[in-house]
């Protein structure tokens, strides 16, 4: 992804879903689509963040991967979709 950080940048601020990761509780899945360059324009995005709470108990989301992917991950819970 490199040379794509915009992309990413642009899809954990306005993503089209947010779902919590099929396998890991403290993880959150970005989607956008439309934000690569050819060939993958018709592609998803997806930005997957991994969530820790520090002691100050504050919540801290950091980026594990980000990759083009063809459909949304069967499977994953929606917590937000920009779908009514």
């Amino acid at each position: 992804m490199r040379g794509n950080e915009r992309a990413i940048e642009t899809t954990i601020v306005s993503p089209s879903q947010v779902n919590r990761d099929r396998g890991f509780a403290d993880r959150e899945v970005f989607y956008r689509r439309g934000v690569l360059p050819p060939p993958d324009r018709a592609d998803f995005l997806k930005v997957v963040v991994r969530y820790r709470t520090t002691e100050g108990g504050e919540d801290i989301g950091e980026i594990t991967t980000a990759y083009a992917v063809s459909v949304i991950e069967p499977g994953e819970r929606v917590l937000w979709s920009a779908q009514p």
